[in-house]
């Protein structure tokens, strides 16, 4: 049987127990959501670029005499400038896929290690012949 000076030592042991719990908790909630909160920033920080970036785009392609450029995408240069996937992804020495179609001229011509200008010239001369 426990004495009541027995009983109390445990009862004050379990209430130190709970609280130990309650802050690892709360070191756990707020760890979490100093990650989620870095992760939106770092993401609206991202999203931000891109729409400033794709604002400039859109105005240069609103411009009179536009001609192929590094940062286009495969997809984009062959509907602006009617030119065939097949032929653009010739001149790039690159396969059709998703990812090669959403890159841009610059990534792929990295990627395959070709003169990014020889390349762009060349795509040129398909437009403007």
């Amino acid at each position: 049987m426990m004495t009541g000076k027995h009983a109390a030592k445990m009862q004050q042991e379990q209430q130190e127990r709970r609280k130990v719990r309650l802050d690892i908790t709360l070191i756990i909630l707020f760890f979490a959501l100093v990650l989620i909160l870095t992760l939106i920033l770092l993401y609206s920080a991202k999203t931000y670029t891109q729409v400033q970036q794709l604002k400039t785009h859109r105005s240069y392609l609103k411009e009179q005499n536009i001609s192929i450029q590094s940062w286009m995408t495969v997809r984009g240069v062959s509907r602006t400038f009617n030119l065939s996937q097949t032929d653009v992804l010739h001149i790039l020495n690159a396969t059709n896929s998703t990812t090669t179609l959403h890159s841009s001229i610059q990534t792929v011509c990295t990627q395959r290690h070709l003169n990014c200008t020889d390349v762009v010239g060349r795509l040129n001369g398909l437009v403007f012949r």
